[in-house]
């Protein structure tokens, strides 16, 4: 049925609700005390404590050192481009000038990202962005020297504020981050840096956190229990090896209204605490000719098994370490475990973490860097171009021969194509065709 003029023309002229309410009632509920942030409950993970941790973890466990080698290079094989807006000859320009502004950065752009992926560690990653005038390359001032002179803002370069130099955080009332106190060598003052001459790179953002959450905070707890397995471990292993010292000494050395007996006693538990097999083993104990079996020094060994499988349970953790990421695919293969379909699987699923976090970079150089330099050089926004990464991926060949083989049956006509078959080669480490003379 058609709709009649008189309800057309009064869903038109449908009254507004009014005005909306143009002020902000509540807050973020983020934890801080002073412009430090107080959400972790852990001690050993609170402030600047955590980043000594999570430094101590990618330093001296190969596992999460493996992984994180891993998530590097492939996020650091990704190639950056620049999209113009749309195809109209502005936006193009405007595309080229934020191409030069990258090339005439003090820096190379792979030691910028090299940097930026300190915030999967610590959480957070914080830059300055340095500005300059484009004056041209005989300029003295590096605030003005540019291998272009055409006198439009550029970067001179994103400087990297490392995470143990930042002391304290500035909140507005609403817990929204203005800025961030730095104190760092060599002189150790207290510097501050606005958020508006910043890039803050988080993993997350709940509550507003400037901190975000490293990707290392669930693996804290295996790597704890880990440590101290290891540590045992080697304790084990030392006194099987060497055997386990014991002393036999007079009773009187338990006599308590004998200091020099208590002396002697502490000394020789000493000694038995420092026994190890090394180029300075060696023990001078004390003989009695009258009492030549007053003191005597044994080595036992230890005889049968342990009850727990001390490898077996360092394995579990690292396993559980990897899961954490998204990465116990490397695990895979160890013994009898796993399938190369699951292999397949969890690559996948790991794949897609990456394009997360390249996500996050994408979108805070476009929000926090590109627009400002649009702003600052007075170009409209409807030209503002983008930086956009591409990540390049090998194809599985048992893919690529299932869609040829798809296609084929389908009745395309896939050869003779040169570039197709050169692409082939190159995927499967063929040699090129020979050439006829």
């Amino acid at each position: 049925m058609a709709e009649s003029k008189s309800r057309r023309t009064a869903r038109k002229q449908a009254p507004k609700r009014g005005e909306p309410p143009l002020v902000e009632l509540g807050v973020s509920g983020l934890k801080r005390w002073g412009g430090t942030l107080r959400e972790e409950y852990l001690s050993d993970l609170k402030g600047k404590k955590a980043r000594k941790v999570y430094r101590e973890m990618i330093e001296t466990d190969p596992t999460i050192a493996a992984l994180l080698f891993a998530i590097k290079q492939l996020i650091r094989s990704a190639r950056w481009v620049v999209q113009p807006a749309d195809g109209s000859d502005e936006a193009r320009e405007v595309a080229h000038f934020l191409e030069t502004c990258i090339e005439d950065l003090e820096h190379s752009w792979a030691d910028f990202m090299s940097e930026v992926l300190s915030f999967l560690v610590y959480g957070f990653a914080l830059f300055e962005i340095n500005y300059k005038v484009r004056r041209g390359p005989d300029e003295e001032s590096e605030w003005y020297r540019s291998a272009f002179s055409d006198g439009r803002i550029g970067w001179r370069s994103f400087a990297f504020r490392a995470q143990e130099t930042i002391s304290k955080w500035d909140f507005d009332s609403k817990g929204r981050v203005r800025g961030a106190f730095q104190v760092a060598p060599p002189d150790y003052k207290q510097r501050y840096l606005p958020l508006e001459k910043c890039l803050l790179f988080r993993t997350e953002s709940v509550k507003g956190s400037p901190e975000g959450r490293s990707i290392l905070r669930a693996a804290y707890v295996p790597y704890y229990y880990k440590k101290r397995l290891q540590t045992i471990e080697a304790i084990g292993v030392e006194r099987d090896l060497a055997g386990l010292p014991v002393i036999y000494a007079p009773i009187d050395l338990w006599d308590s209204n004998e200091p020099r007996a208590q002396t002697l006693r502490d000394e020789l538990l000493d000694l038995i605490a420092g026994l190890r097999r090394d180029e300075e083993e060696g023990v001078l104990m004390p003989r009695d000719p009258d009492h030549p079996e007053a003191y005597k020094l044994e080595l036992l060994s230890a005889a049968g098994s342990r009850q727990f499988d001390v490898e077996e349970i360092i394995k579990r953790y690292d396993r559980a370490i990897a899961q954490t990421v998204l990465a116990d695919f490397i695990m895979l293969g160890e013994g009898e475990r796993g399938s190369w379909a699951l292999m397949r699987e969890k690559r996948s699923i790991f794949e897609h973490a990456l394009l997360g976090w390249l996500d996050v970079i994408r979108d805070t150089l476009n929000q926090q860097a590109v627009g400002r330099l649009m702003e600052y050089n007075g170009i409209p926004r409807e030209f503002w171009p983008k930086l956009q990464y591409h990540l390049p991926r090998v194809p599985d060949v048992e893919d690529v021969v299932k869609i040829l083989d798809a296609l084929a049956k389908g009745g395309a006509e896939l050869f003779p194509d040169e570039d197709l078959e050169r692409w082939l080669r190159d995927l499967i480490g063929a040699p090129p065709p020979k050439t006829e003379e």
